[in-house]
């Protein structure tokens, strides 16, 4: 193995180590959204109605179509679907991230994919926070 490969293989290891971190001490906690759309892939699995008034401000509020997305991981623990539910959104962030690069191509200048990362990064983290499915819907738009 080349040392730039060694450097780039450390570096990913080193990230998703800090990921990992972030995940089981921080965001965990705050998946707000994740848990109302869990909630509702667990309700469309036993027949129930997705849409109710007593869930207040945690209603679920989107398309049946989007419930269909969670049915799999209601199958699940909520900490394991939330656990691969983060690492799936860090996935679509980063395949959203290669592709837009593949498709503007921007000559050579690394420097116009690091600046839009900074530029968007803020949102793809509040994206991981809250647990929110955009990112995904997004990554599979690209593909």
């Amino acid at each position: 193995m080349t040392s730039r490969r060694l450097i780039i293989s450390l570096l990913l290891l080193l990230g998703l180590t800090v990921l990992l971190i972030l995940f089981l001490f921080k965001v965990q906690e705050e998946m707000v959204d994740f848990e109302v759309n869990y909630k509702a892939g667990q309700r469309l699995s036993r027949g129930e109605t997705l849409y109710r008034v007593e869930d207040g401000h945690y209603q679920f509020k989107y398309s049946p179509f989007s419930a269909l997305i969670y049915l799999p991981l209601s199958s699940l623990s909520l900490p394991a679907a939330k656990g691969f539910w983060f690492f799936l959104i860090i996935f679509s962030i980063s395949l959203i991230v290669f592709l837009s690069r593949h498709l503007v191509r921007p000559q050579n200048r690394p420097w116009v994919t690091l600046l839009a990362i900074l530029i968007v990064g803020r949102y793809f983290l509040r994206e991981l926070q809250l647990g929110q499915i955009n990112a995904f819907l997004n990554m599979l738009l690209l593909v």
